[in-house]
């Protein structure tokens, strides 16, 4: 059995999502879609440019809030697809830095979501 490594429960979630990476070498921009959610991380499709380690600044819109939460967080991990036209990986990124207000308002959501018993089973 493969033991699961995050430290917090996960949510299933369908949120917009923009994303940016400006480094030496690459410098884009793009939207995706949440496809689950914590408190330590995100998953989402990101562009196949999009290298493991690189540090993305992350903008999640929330359903009902005015305001999107922003973190920057890392790609951690890379999963090929065959959707979407080979443009796009599954990433799993880990949230490294998130101001108070933004931690505040994802600690209410994810609260919510456990509460209405959305986490996923693995």
């Amino acid at each position: 059995m493969i033991k699961d490594r995050r430290r917090c429960q996960r949510y299933e979630a369908d949120f917009e999502v923009d994303y940016s990476l400006k480094s030496d070498e690459i410098t884009l921009s793009d939207k995706s879609a949440t496809r689950n959610i914590s408190m330590s991380g995100v998953s989402f499709d990101v562009l196949k440019m999009v290298k493991n380690k690189k540090q993305v600044m992350v903008s999640i819109k929330i359903p009902g809030k005015a305001e999107p939460i922003s973190a920057i967080c890392e790609l951690v991990w890379r999963k090929e697809q065959n959707e979407n036209g080979g443009r796009r990986v599954l990433g799993g990124l880990k949230v490294i830095k998130i101001q108070p207000k933004d931690r505040d308002r994802l600690s209410e959501y994810i609260y919510q979501m456990s509460n209405a018993k959305n986490h996923l089973k693995f």
